[in-house]
């Protein structure tokens, strides 16, 4: 997996300013859009498919969403992250229940395959609180990027980067 394939600064975004799940989704998806990664359709296909199969995850921290569209929908690989302003609510995977989410992961993968890689390494490192913590208290895109690929990119899994 090549970092340039996944992870950019371009696409971070500290204090995602959103009163609701779509409309967090369509300002991470329309970064996505203006930078070539995602067909026009991305936005609703990920709207859609989030009504139908909720992706909000309840973790040790902080509440995580991770939605995503059929790979149909993408043109290139990227991950859009978004840092909320302030809490908002997303369905939560596998249930009806509401849970308030303070960072998305928004995932354009070209391939089923990359979608279920992703989705365990995601599951994975949303155990690891020390980078959750890093994130969620990030002051610029950098630091942000620093911590996924220290994570995704390196053999270490285990402590946290420096600041």
């Amino acid at each position: 997996m090549e970092k340039d394939k996944f992870f950019s600064k371009e696409l971070i975004k500290i204090s995602l300013d959103a009163k609701t799940d779509h409309e967090a989704i369509r300002q991470l998806s329309l970064m996505l859009f203006e930078r070539g990664y995602v067909k026009k359709s991305f936005l609703n296909a990920v709207i859609e498919r989030e009504r139908t199969f909720a992706t909000g995850l309840p973790c040790e921290i902080c509440g995580i969403a991770i939605p995503h569209a059929d790979p149909i929908h993408v043109n290139e690989m990227a991950i859009a992250i978004g840092v909320l302003k302030e809490p908002i609510k997303f369905g939560m995977m596998g249930g009806t229940k509401k849970i308030d989410v303070d960072l998305i992961f928004l995932m354009a993968l070209k391939d089923c395959d990359s979608q279920i890689v992703m989705l365990k390494r995601f599951a994975d490192f949303f155990q690891k609180d020390e980078y959750i913590g890093k994130i969620r208290s990030a002051s610029s895109p950098d630091q942000i990027l620093q911590v996924m690929e220290h994570y995704f990119y390196t053999n270490e899994k285990e402590g946290i980067i420096d600041d």
